[in-house]
C-alpha cells in the first residue's frame, strides 16, 4: 500500500499540526481534501464571527503595509472590537524593524519527497543584518515566550527564513544569529513576545522537520486517536463523526487553553481554516 499523498502536496504549519494531533484528521483534511459540514465549535457563530474579524484585522495590516494610509482604512471599519485592534496596531505595533518589510511573503523549502511552505504576515530584512519575522495575533489567549518557542509555527518559520530567506539578504545566506521571530497580540499589544534563533536551534529544528517529513511519507494505516484522548483531541475537530459519531463539539471559549499542551485548541484563521469557508459576516 503506497502513501496517498497528492502530487502538489505541500507541507505546511496547519497541515504539520494536524499530523500531531491526529493521523486521521491529517489524512482527510490534507491528502483526501475532504470538505465535511460538521461544525468546529458546538458554538459555531462565536467562533466564525471571531475568525472572520481576525482575518479581517490581518487584511487591514496588509493593506497599511501596501501603502494605503491608516485613516483610510479606519473609514471602512465598523464593528468596535476590530476597531480597537486596528487602534492597538497603530499605537503599539513594533517600531524598530529593519527598514524594508515585505508583508504576506510565502517561502518554500524542500521537505522529504515535497516542500514546506510558509507565509509570513510580515518580514522585515536589513541585508546583511537582522532579519524579523512578525505575526499579527488576535486569539484572546496569550502563551508564554517558553509555549511559544515550543510552537510548531516558531520552528517552521525560522527554519524557512534561514532556508529559503537568501533572495531578501542580498542573495547571502542568512545568519540564524540575525534572526528574530515576534508574536504580536492586540489582547497585549504592549507585550510582544520576541524569539531569537540561533545555528545550533536551527540544525535542531531541521532534525525535527525532517523527521516529521519521513513520518508522514512512511505512514499507511493514517489511525485515529485512541480513546483516552478523543474527547480532547476530537471535539474540535469537523470530521469527529466519522470516527466516533458521539463526540460533542466543544464550545470556542474553552478552546482557548489546552492543560496538555500549554496552548489553544484552535488558533488564529489564517493558520489552521479556509476561509473561504466562512459565510460573509459584516463588520
Amino acid at each position: 500500500m503506497t502513501t496517498p499523498i497528492p502530487e502538489d502536496f505541500q507541507y505546511s504549519y496547519s497541515a504539520l499540526k494536524d499530523w500531531e494531533a491526529c493521523r486521521r484528521r491529517f489524512l482527510l483534511r490534507h491528502l483526501r481534501r475532504m470538505a465535511y459540514p460538521a461544525q468546529i465549535t458546538g458554538d459555531a457563530l462565536t467562533y466564525e464571527t471571531h475568525q472572520a474579524r481576525g482575518s479581517a484585522f490581518h487584511h487591514l495590516v496588509y493593506q497599511h503595509h501596501a501603502g494605503i494610509p491608516a485613516e483610510t482604512l479606519a473609514l471602512g471599519i465598523q464593528d468596535g472590537q476590530l476597531r480597537g485592534w486596528w487602534e492597538r496596531y497603530l499605537a503599539f505595533r513594533p517600531n524598530d524593524l529593519p527598514p524594508t518589510s515585505h508583508a504576506e511573503t510565502t517561502l518554500t523549502a524542500p521537505l522529504g519527497n515535497f516542500r514546506l511552505v510558509g507565509t509570513f504576515d510580515l518580514l522585515a530584512v536589513q541585508p546583511g543584518g537582522k532579519a524579523v519575522i512578525v505575526d499579527w495575533k488576535t486569539s484572546p489567549h496569550v502563551p508564554t515566550a517558553e509555549q511559544l518557542a515550543r510552537n510548531l509555527q516558531t520552528v517552521i518559520y525560522r527554519y524557512l527564513l534561514v532556508t529559503a530567506g537568501s533572495h531578501y539578504n542580498g542573495k547571502q545566506p542568512i545568519d540564524p544569529a540575525n534572526v528574530e521571530m515576534i508574536y504580536w497580540y492586540a489582547e497585549a499589544p504592549q507585550s510582544p513576545i520576541r524569539l531569537p534563533y540561533s545555528a545550533a536551534q536551527y540544525a535542531a529544528d531541521a532534525r525535527h522537520l525532517a523527521e516529521l517529513g519521513a513520518q508522514v511519507e512512511s505512514e499507511q494505516d493514517f489511525p485515529k486517536v485512541d480513546e483516552a484522548q478523543r474527547e480532547r483531541v476530537c471535539s474540535y475537530c469537523n470530521y469527529r463523526a466519522l470516527c466516533w459519531g458521539d463526540v460533542r463539539a466543544g464550545l470556542f471559549a474553552d478552546s482557548l487553553f489546552d492543560p496538555e499542551d500549554d496552548a489553544p485548541m484552535l488558533e488564529d484563521a489564517e493558520l489552521l481554516i479556509d476561509l473561504d469557508d466562512i459565510g460573509e459576516i459584516a463588520f
